[in-house]
């Protein structure tokens, strides 16, 4: 009897076992999936930047290829429309129908907004989050994934939240110190 009931102890904890590797049951892991083969993520975004204050909103168009530069167009406020900032990982370029303008940003001084959101874009592939849920909002079935990410001596908080069923990122909050600074909007969203 105690070797039956061996044997059957360690089935079960054989069985458990299987099902604790690598599944696509969690949220992040289902994103993540999703985001290795992405070569180029194109989307359409509004982006709310908070300034204590003040809120400053633009509507942009992001590019990004892997391992490449990020390009964000300014499609609104109409005053800098065209308006395009190039975002490698240590660099940025302002530019305009055709002239690159000087950014007057000192290296180290200043973390831009466009490098936290650029910042944001790593974070589909990473499967080591703060936490996953799953929720309704509207009827539409959602997760929600919490990153964080240091960087220029900052720590930030990624609030994502996909569309349960495409995968695609609906919108963002980013935080610093448990403050929102930026929230992002995707309007349209492309990954190839």
């Amino acid at each position: 009897m105690r070797k039956t009931w061996c044997v059957f102890v360690l089935m079960m904890m054989a069985a458990l076992c299987s099902c604790s590797g690598l599944s696509l049951t969690d949220p992040a892991d289902k994103v993540s999936e999703r985001f290795l083969g992405v070569s180029t993520i194109s989307t359409e975004t509004m982006l709310d930047i908070n300034h204590g204050d003040t809120v400053s909103q633009y509507q942009l168009s992001v590019g990004r290829s892997r391992g490449g530069d990020a390009l964000f167009t300014v499609l609104a406020p109409e005053e800098i429309s065209g308006v395009a900032i190039v975002l490698g990982s240590d660099s940025m370029e302002l530019k305009y129908q055709g002239v690159v303008l000087e950014t007057g940003f000192p290296v180290g001084a200043h973390t831009p907004p466009l490098k936290i959101v650029a910042r944001l874009l790593d974070c589909f592939e990473r499967r080591v989050t703060l936490g996953a849920g799953e929720y309704k909002q509207n009827g539409q079935a959602l997760y929600k994934i919490l990153y964080d990410d240091s960087f220029d001596s900052t720590d930030y908080t990624y609030e994502i939240c996909y569309d349960a069923e495409s995968l695609d990122p609906i919108s963002s909050n980013i935080y610093v110190n448990g403050t929102c600074v930026i929230t992002v909007s995707f309007n349209s969203f492309t990954a190839e």
